[in-house]
Parts: C-alpha cells; structure tokens; sequence
C-alpha cells in the first residue's frame, strides 16, 4: 500500500511536472540571455538564475507545480488527439494521413509477403511481428502510428481467451501482481511522458521563433524545441508498442486472478472460457444481462 503514493507521484513527476519545467526553463534563459533582442548573453541567464531569491524560486516552482496540477485531467485526450482522434475540421488532414499509413501498412505486409515466398523465415517473422504490433488487423488504420499502436494492442490483447481489452482492461489492471503491473505501468508512464513532451515542445517552436527572432546564428536554438517534439514522439512510439505487449502479457498471466475476484469458476477449457469472456464483456460494455454462478470458495 505505501507504494501506490510513490508511484503516483513519480508519475505526475515525470509526466506533467517535467515537461513544465522544462520549457518554462527554456524561456527564462532565454528571457534572461537578451531575447528577444540582436546579441545573446547567456552568461547574463546565469547569473541572474543565481541571483535568483529563495521566495522567487519558490514562487516559480510552485506556478510550476500549479501549471501541471491544472493541465492533469487533459493527458487522456492529448494522447487522444496524437492518437488520431480529430474533430471537425481536422477529419480531412486525419484522412491524408491515414492513406498514408495505409501505405507504410502495406510496406510491411508486402516485406512480409516477399519474405514468405524467398523463405527467410527470419525476415518473414520480423516483419510480421512489426505488422501485428503496429498495425490494427479487424478495423482500418487511423491517422498516426501511436493511435495505431495502440488499436493493435486492444484487439490483440486478451482476444485468443475471449476478452475485449477496452472494456476488461480496466478491472484486470487491479488485480495484476506487482511485477506486471511495474511493467506495464513503467511502459504507460513513458508513453504519457513522450506525448506531453511532444505537445509542450510543439507548442515552445513559435515561441522560441519568437524570442530568437533577429538573434543572428542563434536562431538556429529555435530548432531545439521541433527536434526534441519528434524524438519525443517517436519514443511514445516505441513505448507504445511495449505498453502493448506488457498488457498482453498481463491477459496472459492474469486472467483467471480476475475470475478469483469475481468469484466466478475457471472455464474447463478454451472455448468455455471464450464464451465465458464474451459474456462479461459484453454486460460490462452493454449492461446486458448475463447468467452468473457463483464460487464464494474462490
């Protein structure tokens, strides 16, 4: 129990409060550089960082910490938004680039194709194994790789037994043991931290245009923030892929832990338990009504 506040607060730490403090560091040394302005002097940034006061230090901090505590509730749609989840306007660009992952889709399944028929068994199974963590099979591509990512990891996850990972998801994850649920919370933390990165350095480019503007070779540090919002993407990405197999791993393990808290008997086999999946999920999505017998020994 007393690690559950640790982790919390690592994660607000990593995940809201460091991509903060990062840019708001970035436009005060820039601030106190000379920006905007012709002529830099970044020894000026530092010492007037330590000129700084204890009470504005603090007082910085805790806008800081006021700033992260306030865009908290946002992280879910921000990783919806780079998921491809666009409204409105933004549905004809989201169909751009969908075509266009379409066509990174068929790349692959092509490398996997052409592999199969020179039997390279290695290169078959590499391929193959980027095409089903990267790519949803049962629905069309949306718009980025992460929202495809992770459409690969709900209809994979849990669906050899049965389970629908976006409605069985949340109550399995409570009842995980401490060594998946380190795992998988690690790979969840590091994909929230990438998109908040990534949105904090999108939105720091016009502002370091901005200041930078007229600086001469230093213009170039406006570059800084484009370069970090890409490479940070691109490690969501990547943690993506890994947050999906850590919640596949976690079906695997964990599945009949879900039953013993429900107090429901394990199925005597695969299709029993197929069925039996089927069901929960669908009363947990639909309310539907679903016969239930109980083992209070459990």
């Amino acid at each position: 129990m007393t690690e559950l506040p640790l982790q919390l607060g690592l994660r607000f730490f990593l995940v809201h409060v460091v991509p903060m403090a990062a840019a708001v560091a970035f436009v005060l040394v820039l601030a106190g550089a000379g920006a905007p302005g012709d002529h830099l002097v970044f020894a000026d940034a530092w010492r007037g960082a330590g000129d700084l006061s204890l009470g504005t230090i603090v007082l910085l901090g805790l806008a800081v910490l006021l700033a992260a505590l306030a865009l908290q509730p946002l992280q879910l749609g921000l990783v919806r938004l780079y998921e491809g989840y666009w409204p409105g306007l933004l549905r004809g660009p989201a169909r751009v680039l969908a075509r266009w992952q379409r066509r990174c889709r068929d790349a692959v399944a092509a490398r996997v194709t052409r592999a199969l028929t020179a039997r390279d068994a290695q290169a078959a199974g590499e391929a193959g194994e980027v095409l089903r963590w990267s790519f949803p099979a049962r629905r069309d591509v949306l718009a980025t790789r992460l929202g495809n990512a992770l459409a690969a990891m709900e209809e994979q996850a849990g669906a050899p037994y049965g389970w629908d990972a976006a409605v069985a998801w949340p109550r399995l994850y409570s009842v995980l043991g401490d060594a998946c649920r380190q795992q998988v919370d690690g790979q969840r933390n590091a994909l929230d931290t990438g998109v908040r990165l990534t949105a904090v350095a999108t939105l720091l480019t016009p502002v370091a245009l901005w200041l930078l503007w007229g600086s001469g070779w230093w213009l170039l540090l406006a570059l800084a923030p484009p370069t970090l919002a890409r490479l940070s993407y691109r490690g969501a990405v990547h943690a993506a892929l890994g947050y999906g197999q850590a919640v596949t791993a976690a079906f695997d393990l964990h599945r009949f832990d879900l039953l013993t808290a429900l107090h429901l008997p394990p199925p005597p086999d695969r299709e029993a338990e197929r069925t039996q999946a089927a069901d929960l999920c669908t009363m947990w999505r639909q309310g539907a009504p679903t016969p239930l017998r109980y083992d209070h020994t459990l």
